[in-house]
């Protein structure tokens, strides 16, 4: 089974981005064509773990429970970004402000714990972030560079503030169409 953790979002910012997404692909036109993230599918990856068998699953549960009595963790949508190979971006999401040291702790010390698996994590550093797209080209790069600044305006001006109070064990199914999230177990933090 393909897995990943990953906070959910409320509503609210699945809203905003949403909007986001909408405003995109008005001002992008022709000259960026993009994949957009299905609204369902939008979430914070808190770690992509890869395949698991199927007979590890109760143990990686009982393992990440250890986190329940983790505290709450407080965000808001801060800015637009992309990064890529070069000057070519490939992915399109949005930052996240807020408890981002509480995050990466939390972060950390799930990779601790979940060491003794035979996953390869990934070694980088966490940045919270909401993946609005994947880019297939881009014909006019300055359209991403001038987006960048008026979605951060077009944030600012939004209540996107959220707490997060748990984290989702969503297994990945990859399908033509795109991808098919699950979840499969939860880990409530304290209130």
């Amino acid at each position: 089974m393909r897995v990943f953790l990953a906070f959910k979002i409320p509503q609210k910012i699945m809203d905003v981005c949403i909007s986001v997404q909408e405003y995109l692909k008005n001002c992008f036109g022709e000259d960026v064509c993009i994949k957009w993230v299905e609204p369902q599918n939008l979430h914070v990856t808190l770690l992509f773990l890869g395949y698991i068998d199927d007979n590890q699953i109760d143990r990686l549960i009982t393992n990440l429970n250890l986190f329940r009595n983790y505290d709450r963790l407080n965000f808001f949508l801060k800015d637009l970004n992309w990064k890529g190979i070069g000057r070519i971006p490939n992915v399109l999401w949005l930052n996240l402000g807020g408890d981002l040291e509480k995050a990466k702790i939390l972060h950390r010390n799930i990779k601790k714990t979940i060491s003794s698996f035979d996953i390869k994590l990934d070694p980088r550093e966490f940045l919270p972030h909401i993946t609005l797209g994947r880019v297939k080209y881009v014909k006019n790069r300055s359209k991403i560079e001038t987006s960048e600044i008026e979605i951060s305006s077009f944030i600012k001006g939004k209540d996107t503030f959220f707490v997060v109070d748990s984290f989702y064990i969503f297994s990945s199914e990859l399908t033509g169409s795109g991808p098919i999230y699950k979840a499969v177990s939860s880990v409530g933090f304290r209130a």
